[in-house]
């Protein structure tokens, strides 16, 4: 199963679900198929059999002689009963294939989607929350108004119209009367249920706030705590909470009070359609089986609405959902970033069958080059204008300024996280938007100043760019990031689970096999953002050896927020409201008594402790 790279998902529900549907075609229709026939022989078919027996046994005269009739009319009944069955099994069984793959292909669309989103999106902790919970909350409501539309809406339909034709075989009148009693009923059903909607779709609101306020409460336990607010807290949620549970029970009384209503109608319609089907009876215009057939057909019909009113307001609810999640999902899509393929493995072995191997047959020149870059984010004025600079292959480049002149932005330029707005940006010959987002992986390895790992073991963590490589090259990275100890002393070793953002080890640890990881990638440009931040003094003095050899034959840029990690390498690029105002090494930047060496001074005369 894959996904197209250059179809984008579309934005309306109908849109979305028919989207998915054209991919699983065949089942889907399989689905709706034997949902129609299921619901059909039971609301219209069996009733229709049993009033036929009904007629025979009245038409038998002599019990003895006259009964091969109706044990040849039961046979067909219990042989369409055996057939009924097998379409509900059929129907079942597609279905358990079906649902699971349906669902994978919407969730893994979606997050191929997301990927694709602006950088700063994935900044914004409420907005990764949302990510993960529409991810997984918009299958299933597709999945839900899916199974509403084949086995209850479109099979009721075809089912009241099938009814009518039976009805009108009997008598015209009566088909008529339960016409008109159906379309009354439907009319004050929509009518009805867009108030239901809008009181449902408002406590949905109520709920996702208080969802968002916990969420909150919790993430924010230390200073609730420091500040002994656990009370105010509680109060706080307490009353967005009480209006959650008013606005769920004006929802609740007012779907009861539709109900109410329609089943008033159906009282009412029903007893009226059976009042004049007796009479027809009492006067020999219809039999005695065209009576059971009326009856039985209108009670399975009219349960059925009851069912339809119940599920049309869910329905449109989580039309509502999948609408707000479709949103999340495919706004501010980048269409630039390329999301290969997503497959779908029904095993470990396969995944890792088909992983690829991080090619190093790099170019040979990876000199950086910005000429005249111009970039600025969507919220705010233009931050680089004619920005200008070359870092030579081989070069060790530390990038200073205080917080917002600009270090971040460009590195996340040259690492594809932004696009530049003007200008040109290179890698050795080649433009930057002619590299793909797998050649500028291959080229670029990043040592973030806060790690991200993933919940996985420790090793798939360390050979994340490459899952085929050796055991003993993940060993070997690990001892020259010196973490090889602390993970040997662990229960389960490289196999140890390190939980959600690795919370089950320190920060060091944490950072260390960031470094390990690396490591691994070996990328002839290195980008490192105090990657020794979390280390302790003793561990750091060791890591500097490893990152010596790991720097050697590269081109490092490296965003500095101690500046004693500076004094021996290359070259400083000095940042300033997105202007780099000086450029050299540390000893002819404190010549200059310029802007660097008024952040070394400012750094020094706070213990040499403070970042820039």
């Amino acid at each position: 199963m894959t996904t197209r790279n250059n179809i984008p998902l579309p934005k309306t529900v109908f849109g979305f679900l028919q989207f998915f549907l054209r991919r699983h075609f065949l089942s889907a229709f399989l689905i709706l198929s034997t949902g129609i026939l299921c619901n059909l022989s039971h609301n219209v078919v069996l009733p229709y059999i049993t009033g036929k027996l009904v007629d025979i046994l009245n038409d038998i005269s002599d019990k003895t002689h006259d009964t091969r009739i109706f044990f040849q009319s039961l046979g067909v009944g219990i042989g369409f009963w055996i057939i009924l069955e097998a379409i509900s099994r059929t129907k079942g069984l597609t279905s358990s294939h079906f649902i699971p793959k349906f669902e994978a292909d919407i969730r893994l669309s979606c997050l191929k989607s997301v990927l694709k989103h602006e950088h700063e999106h994935f900044l914004d902790r409420q907005k990764l929350n949302a990510f993960s919970y529409r991810i997984d909350d918009l299958p299933r409501s597709l999945y839900m108004i899916f199974d509403n539309i084949t086995n209850l809406f479109i099979p009721v339909i075809i089912s009241i119209i099938l009814s009518s034709l039976f009805l009108f075989d009997v008598h015209p009148i009566l088909s008529s009367m339960f016409i008109a009693w159906l379309s009354i009923y439907i009319v004050v059903m929509v009518v009805l249920s867009k108030r239901s909607v809008r009181l449902t779709q408002t406590a949905s609101q109520k709920r996702s706030r208080v969802q968002a306020a916990i969420l909150d409460t919790i993430m924010n336990n230390f200073i609730i705590r420091a500040l002994s607010k656990q009370h105010h807290e509680m109060r706080y949620i307490s009353k967005i909470q009480g209006d959650e549970m008013r606005a769920s029970r004006y929802s609740l009384i007012n779907i009861e009070l539709v109900k109410l209503c329609l089943g008033s109608i159906s009282i009412i319609s029903v007893s009226f359609l059976f009042f004049v089907a007796a009479k027809m009876w009492t006067a020999d215009i219809i039999s005695t089986g065209d009576v059971i057939f009326i009856v039985q057909n209108s009670m399975n019909i009219m349960s059925t609405m009851w069912f339809v009113a119940d599920e049309i307001t869910y329905t449109l609810l989580e039309a509502g959902r999948a609408k707000q999640s479709i949103n999340v999902v495919t706004e501010n899509v980048r269409e630039d970033v390329l999301v290969e393929h997503v497959v779908l493995y029904s095993t470990h072995e396969e995944f890792l069958s088909q992983e690829d191997d991080i090619s190093h047959q790099h170019q040979s020149d990876h000199t950086l080059v910005f000429d005249k870059v111009t970039f600025g984010y969507h919220d705010s004025k233009v931050l680089f204008s004619d920005l200008s600079v070359v870092i030579k292959q081989g070069e060790r480049v530390g990038l200073v300024g205080t917080s917002g002149s600009g270090k971040t932005s460009f590195v996340n330029l040259i690492i594809g996280f932004y696009k530049k707005h003007g200008g040109e940006l290179l890698i050795g010959s080649k433009k930057i938007e002619e590299y793909s987002p797998r050649e500028l992986s291959q080229l670029i390895s990043i040592m973030p100043q806060e790690v991200m790992l993933f919940n996985r073991s420790i090793r798939d963590n360390i050979a994340y760019c490459n899952h085929n490589i050796p055991f003993d090259k993940v060993e070997e990275s690990a001892k020259l990031s010196q973490c090889h100890e602390f993970i040997t002393s662990l229960e389960n070793g490289y196999d140890t689970i390190i939980g959600e953002k690795g919370f089950s080890i320190s920060g060091g640890q944490k950072q260390r096999i960031g470094i390990a990881r690396t490591l691994i990638q070996n990328a002839p440009i290195l980008i490192m953002d105090e990657c020794t931040s979390s280390l302790d003094s003793t561990t750091d003095k060791k890591i500097q050896e490893a990152l010596k050899m790991l720097m050697k034959n590269k081109t490092v840029i490296m965003i500095a927020h101690k500046l004693s990690t500076l004094q021996h390498i290359d070259r400083i690029l000095v940042f300033n409201e997105g202007k780099i105002v000086e450029d050299g090494t540390h000893e002819q930047l404190m010549a200059k008594n310029g802007h660097y060496s008024y952040l070394w001074e400012m750094y020094y005369s706070r213990g040499g402790v403070s970042k820039v």
